[in-house]
């Protein structure tokens, strides 16, 4: 009987192999997948916010309601995305090349990367706007390090 912990994967998995004490460096995760790259598109990043910018409960509550904000226009453009990759598939499927849907295609990503780009500017522009000095220098270098919204 194939028992599985319910915290790990199934037989292959790297748990189940005897635990070996390493003397070197810690392992690193593998890098996150590109539409999860940046301060605000990690696992917890009003959390990380929250810490390294010091942010008191009401920039907490407003700065969570402008990276919701920003996830939902993020999912919109991962949607036209796939939609104008589907219709490139289907300009490329038919027996004579299908300009139409080709430019459809692009038009759809250019308004995705455009919503996209637009909604990133009105979040941090937001969050500057609640900000005090020193917190908005913290925010300057951690976008400085990375782009906080980086979509590839």
């Amino acid at each position: 009987m194939n028992h599985r912990h319910p915290f790990r994967g199934g037989p292959g998995d790297h748990h189940d192999r005897p635990q070996h004490h390493h003397h070197g460096p810690p392992r690193h995760p593998p890098p996150p997948e590109p539409m999860e790259r940046g301060i605000f598109t990690g696992r917890r990043p009003l959390r990380f916010l929250a810490r390294q910018l010091q942010l008191n409960e009401q920039q907490f509550a407003s700065v969570s309601r402008f990276l919701q904000e920003y996830k939902i226009a993020r999912s919109l453009a991962e949607a036209d995305l796939c939609k104008a990759h589907l219709l490139l598939g289907d300009a490329l499927q038919k027996d004579g090349f299908s300009t139409a849907n080709a430019e459809k295609s692009q038009h759809l990503q250019e308004q995705a990367w455009k919503t996209l780009s637009q909604a990133k500017i009105k979040a941090i522009k937001a969050i500057h706007s609640l900000l005090n000095e020193h917190q908005r220098e913290l925010f300057a270098g951690l976008v400085r390090l990375s782009d906080p919204f980086v979509l590839e």
